[in-house]
């Protein structure tokens, strides 16, 4: 299958309700539709990880993200400071909107965003016309995952369709910053 084609299933399963591992910067992220909870249970489930914990979302524009977040009340300096990094390895915890739900926000009011610079997730994201979850692909406590070959052998069949390419040249797992404080919560 050629990339194309890859993306395209892709989009196409997570339209459909189904869960997919993908390439990020650094990782293979596993994703879904963020407004699908049976599948967002799946991915909590599959990564044995802690509800509580919430989950990423990506997206190729900010136009993929807005319907999640509250940015009223983002100061217009962090707005703009953000603005200078995304496309990036940058997350971004912000205010909630009332459309992201309890296992995104994991109970909290905020939310972890990031607009991606990897085309696989760019390519994603403009076929399903939305953002995705992007969480690292490895049970919790354990290291993500960086080949689709490793994803397969790790998850398999657990997963609706892995998509067959590269992950970015991005060492660690993006950064992520407290989009009101400034305070880095994981350094990348």
């Amino acid at each position: 299958m050629n990339s194309v084609d890859e993306i395209q299933r892709a989009a196409q399963v997570i339209k459909q309700g189904g869960i997919v591992a993908y390439p990020t910067e650094a990782v293979f992220g596993i994703g879904c539709d963020p407004l699908n909870e049976q599948a967002l249970l799946r991915i909590i489930s599959l990564k044995a990880r802690d509800p509580k914990k919430g989950l990423i979302l990506v997206g190729g524009t900010i136009e993929h993200i807005k319907p999640f977040v509250d940015l009223t009340k983002v100061p217009q300096a962090v707005l703009a400071q953000i603005n200078s990094v995304w496309p990036g390895p940058y997350t971004y915890v912000m205010p909630a909107s009332d459309l992201a739900s309890y296992f995104l926000k994991g109970g909290r009011s905020t939310i972890a965003v990031r607009v991606s610079a990897h085309s696989a997730v760019q390519q994603i994201c403009a076929q399903t016309n939305g953002a995705i979850v992007s969480t690292s692909c490895n049970v919790s406590g354990e290291s993500p995952l960086k080949t689709a070959q490793e994803v397969e052998k790790k998850f398999g069949a657990s997963l609706d369709y892995i998509v067959h390419l590269s992950v970015g040249n991005q060492e660690k797992p993006t950064e992520i910053r407290d989009a009101l404080t400034g305070k880095i919560l994981r350094k990348g």
